[in-house]
């Protein structure tokens, strides 16, 4: 078991909800819930997570303030390769720690290393920046938060595919009269409803434009059916959901049906 830092969006009271469906250790921390899991369970959902910003892996937890630089430095350098810039990166969310990224890049010219730090927003690290960048796929990116004891630092694993997101809304059929859930919270309802399980069935009683069904199918949910009690809703949905490139008609079902007759289903 590892001990991960799950970056949670607003209402955190969803993000822990969501999470604690899945995985049975759950801490809530600040602007994280850490979570106590196996690498591979991590990975069979981190995609699937609605309201789940960055999932890191915890180095080290309660360091004090002036270990930082030469902790964070001594994992940089394990990174680094013969004859290319490692590009480092750190999201504090502690103003006090805006220039200790630079204090870690003095640490490791020291050694010999080449390093170009990215840090566009003083002690944070937007989302896109890190993407652009390449920090983790090139890079490496380190999170540093804290609490009464010390402080945390982790690296960063995963971000949230926010292009995948406007992808699967933009390719979509649209009513300028029927309100659109939107995707991240369609995936926390489906994470809350199967707990995490793919072989569960998905219904979706008031299927509307797809958004739900959508959402499971692209998290692996291989078994859906949705219902509405309207015609126009069940083709759009129909129409919206053939989109995706892994719809499979024999595991799909969509019809028209009052949701109050669940013998009918």
């Amino acid at each position: 078991m590892q001990k991960f830092a799950f970056l949670i969006w607003r209402e955190p009271d969803l993000s822990l909800a969501e999470l604690k469906s899945i995985f049975s250790v759950v801490e809530h921390r600040g602007d994280f819930a850490l979570v106590e899991a196996e690498e591979k369970d991590i990975d069979a959902h981190k995609k699937w997570l609605g309201w789940t910003i960055k999932i890191a892996l915890i180095l080290a937890e309660w360091l004090k303030k002036q270990e930082l630089c030469n902790f964070i430095a001594q994992k940089a350098s394990e990174k680094m390769q013969p004859e290319k810039k490692l590009r480092i990166g750190i999201d504090s969310f502690i103003p006090s720690l805006m220039t200790l990224v630079f204090k870690v890049k003095d640490v490791l010219r020291e050694q010999w290393h080449s390093i170009r730090v990215v840090q566009h927003d003083k002690w944070r690290i937007k989302n896109a920046t890190t993407i652009h960048e390449k920090l983790i796929e090139q890079g490496i990116e380190f999170i540093i938060f804290a609490d009464k004891i010390g402080f945390t630092v982790a690296k960063t694993l995963w971000i949230q595919d926010i292009e995948s997101y406007s992808d699967r809304d933009m390719n979509r059929d649209r009513s300028m009269t029927v309100g659109m859930m939107p995707p991240k919270l369609a995936q926390i309802m489906v994470n809350l409803g199967t707990k995490g399980k793919f072989d569960t069935i998905v219904w979706d009683p008031f299927c509307g434009l797809g958004t739900t069904l959508i959402e499971a199918l692209h998290a692996g949910h291989m078994i859906l059916q949705g219902s509405d009690l309207e015609k126009e809703m069940v083709s759009a949905t129909q129409k919206n959901i053939e989109k995706r490139p892994d719809y499979n008609k024999e595991n799909v079902h969509v019809e028209v049906l009052d949701a109050t007759k669940l013998d009918a289903l």
